[in-house]
């Protein structure tokens, strides 16, 4: 598990690494197809090869290719920036992008159908039937589409269906077969359905998901259900209208018809049943899992004939998508994969009609009268999933190598993990890239007239806080320069602010006008398209001069708060105004929290559970956090996070922000005092910009008050587990470059097993030992290092200073001279430092440095020129 800020480089460093080890493991599997036709083979760098790879290399099969990397995100524009932080690395592995119909058919008529099940049955009737011409060019242009050799994404992809006459769905769908990494949305690993549909093989391949505080919800929604009785009813319509399709064909002979009126009897008795069990008084009825299968009983639905009502289903979305009519095939389709979640056939025991209740566990079945959007009560049949780890249990099952989680709002970790039923042995928390001074962080429990700012449903109703937060955001839009995001609880919420700050109120200028005075206000839609004219109108008014900037109004957990780039002025600032709670009362996050009460009270280890409550808080602040990492994406980007409700002052709330703010959250009483010192961050960073790495405290670095050693760590991380239960507490650590590197093929294979000795000791006492500089090689070194400037001197002569003192060990010591040399693109200053230092921290030194410029393990660095430095250097640019 990886949990590192946005705009750390998560993306970037998962990929490089995943496909860096893989090609070692193919360079392994090329040594031993080559050892039968007996070359020379050096076992001392086959051993080195092995130990990289496996902690258990004996158990390997080194004749097979290597493991394949399945790259998971939550949305097709999310693996858009996939390809394209791919196309920047070295790294040119093929390729295969995974989407659905939706994205990739080209076949007119196909495309213009709205229903993505619709969409499939037509697609597979006319590929049996030979009359997609574009499936048909497939063959011919697979050789052209594999022989590309460049990284395409979905677009790409379909203009290279359209040239060549090919089908996109199933050049992609059949390229698998050769790929070395598969891109594809989360559903297709975690939906058992969707995985056999797409032909996914995941034995003993890598799984890496980005993004992935959704993975919750999504294998929520993977193994959940929820069917209305109007649903029901407009299967009964369906199967009776391929009845009457069929019926005049004389070849049928009556027994498909007479299929097809059974079926529709079946069906409608299914919902005659489900309208006539008693509920509560709060008009719900809330059972355990295994009920699903004692109701199906009542109307002779069980394991033995759900097959037969499949079969029947898919006949009749066959039937219905040949006819030339407005029937939809929604219904039943919707239906066909209720029945497959329940009847999964890795629920049978021993492949026999008999299925293992074991799963329903996890499982509530809960019947309530809901409204219709046309105010008409019905009743509606609920199948909920409270246990993401049973998606992610198939995993293990189907036998996957490693599970890789990346996001920036993972924690806390040891809950995240528990949920998913996985155990994850490494566990990483990072710090951000940037420097204290590029970011302001401010709660602001009160407004410019003193009127307290709280979202809460009782206060977020009243006029009066909503004119206070509109001047409150008006304030902002006059010191905050280029773009400025404001984010929502709820759309709900959004709507109703937006309605008041239109009307005027007898004021001369409503504050929806003094808003567009500053800078144009964009709104974030529901519909895709319309969000694709909101986000570009918002970044074109962002770079017009006639405009001081643009502001984009957004909601927690819409599609503005991830998967959307806001680096520099796109996003100089987010407004955060209140705390995106679900509802208390919904009856699934009631179930939900009673739930994991429920393993709470029974569990004897409570640091592996969470209770119901502090789910529904972390859920609510994960949104949060996920909205103020729209700012801030890069190295030196720089910007303010804003959080307007006075809740954002408690400390048990200020505790679940992200790690790389939290220490940083200044809460404010003044209005006046915010808006001063907000001012005066953005004057100075226009004026100096963000200082360089080493001026400036680190965001979550450690500082020297609490540890010595931590004070020049450039990359402080928390590592947590152990090896054996994969769990525990998560713990922070300083980083170590505790690594050898062996260089093969122009590339490097990182190790943490072989650790010498001199990196365990504390250093320091022999400071003053056998050091080779001469007097005059100390001199020359004085006056380079003058050449830095003032401020790094000064800075080289405190580390140096605090070594001689016994202040600091060896490893922060070097790690402190690594971030003055490297952020002034000085490697050679860094080589030359060598003969200052006693000789038992010699090969410390020489492995670290090899880390920062990929030098081959076996080389003095002593040896190596300038010329080789610099090219080495270059060429890791």
């Amino acid at each position: 598990m990886k949990k590192s800020p946005t705009g750390t480089g998560k993306t970037l460093t998962l990929l490089c690494a995943a496909l860096a080890w893989r090609q070692v493991f193919d360079t392994r599997h090329q040594m031993e197809n080559l050892k039968e036709q007996n070359v020379y083979q050096d076992d001392n760098l086959k051993k080195k090869m092995e130990d990289a790879i496996s902690s258990h290399p004996e158990l390997e099969n080194w004749q097979a290719g290597a493991p394949k990397i399945y790259y998971a995100s939550r949305t097709h524009s999310q693996l858009t920036q996939v390809v394209k932080e791919l196309k920047n690395t070295i790294y040119k592995p093929k390729v295969c992008i995974l989407g659905s119909r939706e994205q990739l058919c080209i076949q007119e008529d196909v495309k213009l159908e709205t229903s993505n099940a619709t969409r499939t049955a037509m697609c597979r009737r006319k590929v049996a039937s030979k009359a997609c011409s574009y499936h048909s060019g497939t063959k011919d242009a697979k050789s052209f589409f594999q022989g590309e050799g460049e990284i395409m994404d979905i677009e790409d992809i379909v203009s290279f269906g359209t040239k060549h006459k090919a089908c996109p769905f199933y050049l992609t769908k059949d390229s698998q077969l050769d790929a070395d990494i598969i891109l594809l949305p989360y559903n297709y690993i975690i939906d058992s359905t969707a995985r056999k549909a797409m032909n996914i093989d995941l034995s003993n391949s890598i799984v890496i998901f980005d993004e992935a505080h959704n993975l919750e919800s999504c294998c929520g929604e993977a193994t959940s259900f929820e069917l209305s009785m109007s649903t029901l009813r407009k299967c009964v319509q369906e199967m009776k209208a391929c009845q009457s399709a069929v019926a005049p064909n004389i070849n049928d002979e009556g027994s498909m018809s007479q299929s097809f009126g059974a079926l529709a009897d079946l069906l409608d008795k299914l919902r005659i049943k489900i309208d006539k069990i008693e509920l509560s008084y709060n008009e719900e009825l809330i059972k355990p899992g295994i009920f699903i299968y004692e109701l199906l009983n009542m109307v002779e639905i069980d394991g033995s004939n759900v097959g037969y009502l499949q079969q029947g289903i898919d006949s009749a979305v066959q039937v219905l998508t040949s006819l030339d009519s407005s029937v939809s095939t929604f219904s039943l389709s919707n239906l066909s994969n209720a029945l497959r979640m329940i009847f999964r056939t890795e629920y049978l025991v021993d492949n026999e009609n008999t299925l293992s209740m074991a799963h329903t566990k996890f499982y509530k079945v809960h019947i309530q009268n809901i409204k219709t959007a046309a105010g008409v009560s019905e009743r509606q049949l609920n199948y909920w999933c409270f246990s993401p780890g049973l998606a992610m249990t198939d995993l293990v099952n189907l036998k996957v190598r490693c599970v890789i989680l990346a996001s920036g709002t993972l924690a806390p970790l040891s809950s995240f993990a528990s949920e998913l039923l996985l155990k994850f042995p490494v566990r990483l928390e990072n710090a951000h890239v940037i420097n204290e001074n590029q970011a302001f962080i401010a709660v602001l429990p009160k407004g410019p007239a003193g009127t307290t700012l709280s979202s809460t449903y009782e206060q977020r109703r009243k006029p009066a806080y909503k004119n206070e937060l509109g001047n409150t955001i008006v304030n902002f839009s006059k010191v905050v320069p280029e773009g400025l995001l404001v984010f929502f609880p709820s759309y709900a919420v959004m709507t109703d602010c937006i309605h008041t700050w239109r009307s005027a109120n007898g004021q001369t200028k409503s504050v929806w006008d003094r808003l567009n005075e500053q800078k144009q206000v964009f709104v974030e839609p529901k519909t895709k398209y319309e969000f694709s004219q909101a986000i570009n109108g918002y970044y074109s008014k962002i770079k017009d001069p006639a405009f001081d900037g643009a502001i984009f109004m957004a909601v927690c957990r819409g599609k503005v708060s991830e998967g959307v780039d806001f680096a520099d002025g796109r996003g100089r600032a987010v407004v955060v105004t209140g705390i995106p709670f679900a509802h208390s009362k919904d009856p699934k996050i009631v179930q939900k929290k009673n739930f994991l009460d429920d393993i709470r009270s029974t569990c004897t280890d409570l640091s592996q559970t969470i209770s119901g409550n502090e789910w529904y808080q972390q859920q609510a602040l994960r949104a949060v956090n996920q909205a103020i990492g729209r700012v801030i994406r890069h190295r030196n980007d720089y910007g303010a996070i804003l959080l307007c409700d006075e809740r954002f002052g408690n400390p048990s709330i200020i505790a679940q922000l992200s790690a790389w703010i939290r220490g940083y959250v200044k809460v404010y009483q003044n209005f006046g005092e915010v808006q001063t010192k907000l001012t005066k961050f953005f004057r100075d960073m226009k004026l100096d910009g963000p200082s360089s790495t080493s001026d400036a405290t680190r965001l979550d670095r450690p500082s020297s008050a609490h540890t010595r050693e931590a004070t020049f760590a450039r990359r402080p991380i928390n590592l947590g587990g152990d090896d054996s239960e994969g769990s525990g507490p998560v713990t922070i650590r300083n980083h170590n470059p505790r690594t050898t590197i062996m260089a093969l093929n122009d590339y490097s294979i990182l190790r943490d097993n072989q650790i010498p000795k001199t990196q365990r000791e504390h250093s320091g006492s022999d400071a003053k030992g056998s050091v080779t500089a001469t007097l005059e090689e100390a001199q020359a070194y004085s006056k380079d290092i003058a050449t830095l400037g003032h401020d790094k001197h000064r800075q080289y002569k405190q580390i140096v200073r605090q070594f001689k003192r016994k202040e600091i060990g060896i490893e922060p010591f070097i790690d402190g001279l690594i971030d003055i040399f490297i952020g002034e693109n000085r490697l050679d200053l860094l080589r030359r430092f060598r003969i200052f230092l006693p000789h038992k921290h010699i090969q410390l030194f020489d492995r670290v440095l090899r880390a920062q410029e990929l030098i081959p393990d076996n080389t003095d660095v002593a040896e190596i020129s300038h010329d080789e430095v610099q090219a080495k250097k270059q060429r890791i640019e």
